[in-house]
């Protein structure tokens, strides 16, 4: 059963299932996934992922490192697509360090939420980056143990644009 909890940001629906999903493919085929990846555990790890199997997802993925419990988050990973979008690549960079200091609260409490009870979110905002006025995503947790949240990916397309990207970026 899925329950939204709202920030100044839009809501986010946490405990998603795929009838929430179900306006957009994409985030329902990886939600799928990322289901069967768990089995009868409550979270899969990263590596039950191969990454052939995430290759329709690639360039619009944020894979975040959960650092102290979620008292920070590291980017372990940034799609081609965010970063064009974005106009800059945070790999390797703290979420504490994100440039967009006014989404920073959202950004913290939605990823702090998904670590407290290791369910999915799903939810749009608007990422204040320079191309993208609306961004849907969904946000996975991972767990090495099965039960403790050490990482999320984050799914996220673009459904508002500004303008399309430079392609030389």
């Amino acid at each position: 059963m899925s329950e939204m909890l709202g920030y100044t940001e839009p809501a986010m629906i946490f405990g998603v299932g795929e009838t929430d999903l179900a306006v957009d493919e994409r985030l329902l085929g990886l939600f799928r996934l990322w289901n069967r990846k768990r089995g009868d555990r409550a979270l899969p790890a990263r590596a039950d992922l191969r990454p052939e199997e995430l290759k329709p997802w690639f360039g619009n993925l944020i894979v975040l490192d959960v650092i102290g419990g979620g008292a920070d988050f590291r980017y372990r990973l940034v799609g081609v697509n965010v970063v064009r979008q974005a106009g800059f690549d945070m790999t390797g960079m703290l979420l504490s360090e994100y440039p967009i200091k006014d989404v920073l609260p959202y950004f913290f409490a939605t990823h702090r939420e998904v670590v407290r009870r290791a369910q999915p979110a799903f939810g749009e905002h608007n990422p204040r980056v320079a191309l993208v006025r609306k961004r849907r995503r969904l946000i996975l947790p991972f767990g090495e143990d099965g039960k403790t949240v050490d990482r999320t990916m984050t799914a996220n397309y673009a459904i508002e644009l500004v303008r399309e990207p430079d392609r030389y970026l």
